[in-house]
């Protein structure tokens, strides 16, 4: 295996290959850290984890995080703006922008902006008010998890 599935993924490909890939080692901690309680956003550390190592480049772990804290918030207003327009092709293209933003940092609890953008693509902005709020809310949550 070369180490990527050319897209679609197929489910038996992507089985095949889970099982061929080696195991990975976890890293032990630096001398003096303190374990992480575990958290809901343990997706967020992992792929924090995985991009930078466990307890490594942590200005650049920093950074990442206040890009998140501070692109977030701007982008769920202007999903607001584009709602209140009834944009629905601005929508669909803005949560879109967020969803692969939470997705790349793990963020899957508040990627459900990828149902707005469903939504929105399809021409339907009824309910997705109701996504946006629950976004604030995992958002708040999330916000709390990384400071």
């Amino acid at each position: 295996m070369d180490g990527f599935l050319l897209k679609p993924v197929r489910l038996a490909q992507l089985a095949d290959a889970l099982r061929s890939a080696p195991a990975r080692a976890v890293a032990p901690l630096p001398p003096g850290a303190v374990p992480r309680q575990a958290s809901r956003y343990d997706g967020v550390h992992a792929r924090l984890d995985d991009v930078l190592g466990p307890g490594r480049d942590e200005p650049v772990r920093r950074q990442l995080v206040e890009a998140l804290l501070q692109q977030t918030p701007e982008h769920l207003a202007a999903l607001d703006v584009a709602l209140a327009r009834s944009d629905a092709a601005a929508v669909a293209a803005r949560a879109h922008t967020l969803t692969g933003m939470l997705g790349n940092l793990g963020a899957t609890d508040l990627a459900r902006s990828g149902e707005v953008e469903m939504l929105a693509g399809l021409g339907e902005l009824a309910g997705t008010g109701v996504l946006l709020e629950g976004m604030r809310q995992e958002y708040e949550l999330l916000r709390q998890d990384l400071v």
